[in-house]
């Protein structure tokens, strides 16, 4: 049985398994883990929620003093960890984890004399000497040269107590630089409390109006009209449209200031801490590291049940960050803002966030469980894709983490979603898709006047290497456009995500015009789209009737929301790009968006679940 990582590419004869780590060279005769990975999909997530799952156990049976350890304040860390968010995009490597316990299955099936590996990875070869030594197979390794930048392998080397220092100097720079402002709340007992994110949104197109928030979209609008006040909490994000956080505070002041025209109040995150908070935060971070043999589980915490796989090669950085470095610090900024908040918070009718199992909403839920007795519904606001592991809690059931009192689907696709992975029904509520409510009513066509030219969008994402994966086959696309005297035919366009403005000078991609403006404006001008797997743009093109591409990022599983959708083309490189390109036509498709979404404008889901919360709707 041979594994490969990497480009390495070797000639293989009919008796030998090649098996290619990231799913390169299929047309090599390679077997893709990924494509594996894919092919047993239940059983494999399965897996890695349960091997999850036991973490959790252990550390809750952990003796008193331990468990103090992983305590800020009352807050669980571990509640915190990027371990437990789960999120593929912000963790790569359990990508990695679930490909490993793939391969374990591959090696128990067909019992192999011996392995050999072929890779640069220092962690893919531990793994696979401890995997193999326990089932006392031969394994041979080769290494080969790394394609890291010397940049790149310094950054990996620095100490999780020297990232965590710099993010805590960098937040401090940030908080004494912010414009506060006068903190103001509503005076009525009738209100509402919204957890988002200060990202995607229009800006007031008045002085007197809030901004307009692609995340909410019209219910701001219809709670005001019933005289219902709503407070929101932002997570303060950089992006095109507020290019600081003192910036980010003029204008949040500005819309506080005219709140009884919109019925909106507006807070950021790092408003309410203060330097006692901060010189609390400092100490903490120094004394954990004094101690931080007691953060330390070992290896036997990362053995998943009935395996020999040793994950912890895979999932010691995200522990160090979670525990010694720049998550620690960014959570304990976390818990000492948000407890300040809600100690101040006025007593809301009913709590609303955006549910993406991030850090900062389970010390959200935990502070409102604490101050606030309404309910708080967590509302996932755009489709739920099968590998976003985030959202499947509920198929081990975590009794100890903090949990909104029901979930907010909005739509058939996603609830089908969360029930096939064994989500409590009782706990789902349905409501209007307000992202996407003012998308799917209408076929869109195209307004393209030269019919002989294909126009392309490609839409990036907040996941950086999956963007540049996409760009460098867009790059060999347009080139090859370019040699053969053919990129007239074709006008291209590249939309970043707004936190993600990848510096494309470096790529030398010829021909490419960059817009930031909102898909809705955009898309009816194009006739195909190219999309990263991981941003919910393919959706939004698929919905409009465009031709749709999704770049599958080959190194984890399909993370499209369009996974297992008709007449979608899936494509990981240059190659692949061309040929599906060269298939489309410029024609637009009526495609079905009903299992999707609800979609009724009026918002009679919505309206339903604040009647039994509020006295006017």
């Amino acid at each position: 049985m041979i594994i490969i990582e990497g480009d390495y590419l070797i000639k293989k004869n009919k008796h030998e398994s090649v098996y290619h780590w990231d799913g390169m060279y299929t047309d090599q005769g390679y077997i893709s883990l990924p494509e594996y990975v894919e092919q047993n999909d239940f059983r494999l997530r399965g897996k890695y929620l349960s091997f999850i799952k036991k973490i959790d156990d252990s550390l809750n049976d952990l003796d008193n003093g331990i468990q103090k350890t992983y305590k800020y304040k009352g807050y669980n860390l571990w509640w915190m960890s990027t371990i437990i968010e789960k999120n593929m995009i912000k963790s790569p490597t359990i990508s990695d984890s679930i490909k490993m316990l793939a391969v374990e299955e591959i090696i128990e099936n067909s019992l192999p004399d011996d392995i050999k590996l072929f890779t640069c990875d220092k962690n893919l070869c531990k793994s696979f000497r401890d995997l193999a030594s326990k089932l006392k197979i031969e394994l041979v390794i080769q290494r080969h040269k790394s394609s890291l930048s010397f940049y790149q392998n310094i950054k990996k080397k620095i100490p999780f107590f020297v990232r965590g220092l710099f993010h805590y100097f960098k937040n401090l720079k940030l908080y004494l630089k912010q414009n506060r402002g006068k903190i103001i709340w509503h005076k009525t007992s009738n209100q509402i409390f919204f957890a988002s994110h200060f990202i995607n949104f229009d800006l007031p197109d008045k002085p007197n109006n809030s901004i307009s928030s692609n995340y909410w979209g019209g219910l701001p609008r219809l709670l005001n009209s019933r005289k219902i006040k709503m407070t929101f909490l932002n997570h303060f994000h950089v992006s095109n449209k507020v290019r600081s956080l003192k910036e980010g505070s003029k204008l949040v002041n500005q819309i506080n200031t005219n709140s009884s025209k919109h019925g909106e109040i507006h807070h950021l995150m790092p408003f309410f801490i203060n330097a006692k908070a901060l010189l609390r935060v400092l100490k903490f971070f120094l004394k954990t590291h004094f101690r931080r043999r007691k953060f330390n589980p070992g290896m036997s915490l990362f053995f998943p049940n009935n395996s020999n796989v040793n994950l912890w090669y895979y999932l010691k950085n995200d522990w160090h960050n979670s525990f010694l470095g720049s998550v620690l610090v960014e959570n304990l900024l976390f818990i000492e803002s948000i407890e300040i908040y809600f100690k101040n918070l006025p007593q809301q009718k009913l709590g609303l966030f955006l549910h993406e199992n991030n850090g900062w909403e389970r010390a959200i839920l935990y502070a409102w469980k604490k101050y606030q007795k309404a309910p708080i519904i967590g509302v996932a606001h755009t489709l739920i894709r099968y590998w976003d592991l985030r959202y499947f809690d509920n198929l081990s059931d975590f009794s100890n983490l903090p949990k909104c009192d029901f979930i907010a689907i909005n739509g058939p696709f996603s609830k089908n979603t969360l029930i096939d992975g064994g989500y409590n029904l009782k706990k789902i509520l349905e409501v209007e898709a307000l992202r996407f409510i003012t998308k799917s009513k209408k076929r869109i066509k195209s307004t393209a006047k030269d019919k002989r030219i294909k126009k392309i969008i490609f839409f990036g994402d907040i996941d950086i290497n999956s963007t540049k994966s996409m760009l460098y086959s867009l790059k060999f696309f347009t080139e090859h456009l370019s040699k053969n005297k053919i990129d007239k035919k074709f006008e291209i366009v590249f939309k970043p995500h707004p936190i993600n403005q990848i510096n494309l000078a470096k790529l030398h991609i010829k021909n490419l015009t960059i817009v930031n403006q909102p898909i809705s404006e955009i898309i009816k001008n194009f006739d195909i789209a190219v999309s990263v797997d991981t941003t919910s743009a393919a959706l939004e093109a698929y919905l409009a009737g465009l031709n749709v591409i999704v770049f599958k990022y080959a190194k984890r599983p399909n993370f499209s929301p369009l996974r297992k959708i008709k007449n979608i083309h899936f494509v990981s490189n240059g190659e692949q790009l061309l040929k599906s390109i060269k298939k489309q036509s410029i024609k637009h498709l009526n495609n079905n968006n009903e299992i999707f979404f609800w979609d009724d404008r009026l918002l009679p889901k919505w309206k339903k679940i604040f009647s039994n919360y509020l006295n006017k709707i």
